[in-house]
């Protein structure tokens, strides 16, 4: 883990104010600031995936980039699937990836979760995870 120092110096280069942009051109004023798109990549990826499906004449689907879904329309019946909305399950933490918390009908939507199970780490026996406090 990194010491109370090591933060406090990180935090100095965090801010929105480090990035200048100008038309479709990027600037990062601050030698020592990065870029970090992890958190709004799988939803660009699945907008940009079902406009390419959409366009190729896609009207009922699923697109499960994991813990982002998209629904396309409706379940389509012509596969004998039945109409309606797709029902996606919402996975119970820690568990085998065969039980469910809950259920939600959705159609024309997307749907993104987030666990702190997914994504930790355990250090000198507790845990960390990527959800952050804003405090």
């Amino acid at each position: 883990m990194p010491d109370t120092d090591e933060l406090a110096e990180a935090v100095k280069h965090v801010g929105y104010e480090n990035v200048e942009m100008k038309g479709n051109k990027i600037r990062i004023n601050d030698p020592d600031a990065k870029i970090d798109l992890g958190g709004i990549a799988k939803g660009y990826i699945g907008d940009r995936l079902t406009e390419v499906l959409e366009e190729a004449g896609v009207t009922s689907g699923i697109i499960n980039l994991g813990g982002n879904v998209i629904c396309i329309g409706a379940k389509d019946n012509s596969l004998g699937g039945g109409e309606g909305a797709f029902v996606i399950g919402v996975e119970a933490p820690y568990s085998d990836r065969s039980e469910i918390v809950g259920k939600i009908n959705a159609s024309d939507m997307t749907l993104v979760t987030s666990g702190v199970y997914e994504r930790q780490i355990e250090v000198d026996g507790k845990q960390y995870h990527h959800i952050l406090s804003t405090k």
